[in-house]
């Protein structure tokens, strides 16, 4: 999906509950994958009631620092790169199409400048108002170009967590 150019939604309501169960099931694997030290969570638009998505999957993976080079090797034998994402010493991200839905998993360390997912998922499920504007954004940018999707979603995303911690 990441070579996608053109920014499309699919039908949330329907995608809901097989995304879900998706999820779960890639959970599960990831969990035996990594064993117990990691925590894993659905985070993706998938993940929330009533927001739209493009209709992939996204996961994280939060590790303990000392845990996060063992973690990656893991995910390097058995995940795809995503090449277009940032890769250090906090972070890394994969991708693999080749289930149901296109799934995107991020490995990060727990305390880093990466450990956001999971709460902007959490505001966006304790907050209508902030649904309905994250999905506002999303319908007008359907049919626009990919990029331009991407920089306003990573805008309306650092706003919402600096409103959330300051």
């Amino acid at each position: 999906m990441s070579g996608d150019k053109e920014f499309k939604l699919a039908d949330a309501a329907q995608l809901f509950e097989e995304a879900n169960n998706f999820a779960d099931a890639m959970i599960a694997q990831l969990q035996d994958l990594l064993g117990f030290h990691a925590a894993i969570s659905h985070v993706g638009a998938t993940s929330i009631p009533g927001c739209l998505t493009k209709g992939d999957v996204d996961l994280v993976i939060r590790v303990e620092p000392k845990a996060f080079p063992a973690a990656r090797s893991a995910m390097d034998e058995h995940y795809v790169k995503n090449l277009g994402s940032p890769r250090d010493r906090n972070f890394a991200s994969y991708t693999d199409d080749s289930g149901p839905f296109p799934l995107g998993v991020q490995l990060v360390v727990r305390g880093s400048e990466y450990d956001t997912f999971h709460r902007f998922a959490d505001n966006l499920r304790c907050s209508q108002p902030l649904l309905d504007s994250y999905n506002a954004l999303k319908r007008s940018h359907e049919g626009a170009d990919m990029e331009a999707y991407r920089k306003a979603k990573a805008n309306f995303i650092e706003r919402t967590l600096a409103r959330a911690h300051g």
